[in-house]
Formats: structure tokens, sequence, C-alpha cells
């Protein structure tokens, strides 16, 4: 079923800086469940000092994957799947190829921020998530996006995509276990941008950065 998802908003993004102050500085301190997500993406800020987008990018993927996580112990392999399947179509595709390219990183810093995180009840994570894993939900996902830019405005055509066709599309823009890109880039030349709605202003700033991201 294709549905269009949501974005991360950027308010939880604004308030990192002032956040750091509020969180334990002293070994033997705990925080409180709900401060879970806040507690992450400070260390996230704090450690992974990135180029500007890369590292909002990430930030708002991590957000979204905290989120989720709700049930101890936690599937790093489900939440992503369940991130990847929430997330707005209408997010640039440049989206996944910034946090498909930092995924080892990322991946790192959930495997070990996660469990150490000072709650009382300490968080499991049950499973890791590969790259050739991510690859796939990727194409996936990168599918998806393309079928509803294409149809978006012929909901009976839209409702007619069949997974065998998403699946065939997304099999066609991964070689040797990678993404290409440059097949990515061409397909999505033709297809119209879907203008999001209900986004703030530093959500609608972000996404038009993506719109222009190269990889260095």
């Amino acid at each position: 079923m294709v549905k269009q998802g949501h974005f991360a908003q950027v308010n939880q993004q604004k308030k990192m800086k002032n956040m750091h102050n509020k969180m334990p500085h002293t070994q033997g301190q705990t925080i409180q469940p709900n401060q879970l997500i806040d507690f992450i993406l400070v260390r996230y800020h704090l450690t992974k000092k990135r180029e500007t987008l890369v590292e909002e990018t990430n930030g708002r993927l991590i957000q979204e994957f905290m989120n989720l996580g709700q049930e101890n112990p936690w599937s790093m392999h489900q939440i992503m799947k369940q991130v990847l399947q929430q997330i707005d179509v209408t997010i640039p595709w440049q989206f996944y190829q910034v946090i498909l390219d930092s995924w080892k990183d990322t991946d790192k810093f959930l495997l070990k921020e996660v469990p150490a995180a000072p709650l009382n009840q300490k968080i499991m994570l049950l499973d890791d998530l590969d790259d050739e894993t991510l690859v796939q939900m990727i194409g996936t996902k990168l599918a998806t996006a393309w079928f509803v830019g294409q149809f978006n405005a012929m909901p009976d055509q839209l409702a007619r995509v069949t997974d065998k066709q998403i699946e065939q599309l997304a099999m066609s823009l991964i070689e040797d276990n990678q993404i290409n890109w440059d097949k990515v880039q061409e397909i999505y030349r033709g297809t119209k941008t879907m203008a999001p709605t209900g986004v703030d202003n530093g959500t609608l700033q972000w996404i038009e950065q993506l719109n222009t991201y190269k990889k260095a």
C-alpha cells in the first residue's frame, strides 16, 4: 500500500544546543524515559561534527528511529523498516543517499549509545542492520516514492500499482548491493516534485538544501 508518510519536524532539532545543559553530566545520574530522545540527539550532535546538512539529515533520521522505539528490547531492523515506511514520499531522493552514505557511523552510534543511555531500565538491542538490508529497504522506498510522484494526480491508477511493480523498479536501482544513484537521479528527473504540506520553515529550508545535495 502506497502512503504519503510524514517528516520529522525541525522543532526537536532547534533545541539541541540548549538541551545539553539539562542532560546528566556526572556518572550515576539517570534520565526519565521521556528524556531519552533528547538525550540521544544531544549525544549525536556533540559527537558527530559533520557537514551541516549531513548532520541535520541523520539527526532527523535518529529522531524518527527513537520515536518508534517502544517495546524493550528493540529490533534495529524492524524499527528502521517502520521509519522508512513512515517518511513522507515527497522527500527528495537525496535524503536516502545521505543516510545510506552515513549509515556505518549512524549504526555504530545507535548500537553504542542507545543501550548506554542512563535509564533505570536499560534498552536492549536485539539485532544490527547491515548495509545490504538497508540498501534493499531504501530501494523499495525510492521505488514507492517514484510511483507516487508519477500517479499522484491519478489516484485510481496509483491504487493499481502492485507490490511486484514496486519490487521490480527497486531491483533495477540496485547493482552489486549498492544503490545506483545515477539511475535514481535519472528516473526522478522526469517526476514532478510535490510540495510538502504542513511542515515548518526549518523543514522547508532543509528540503531545499537536500534538493541540491551532491556527495563530496
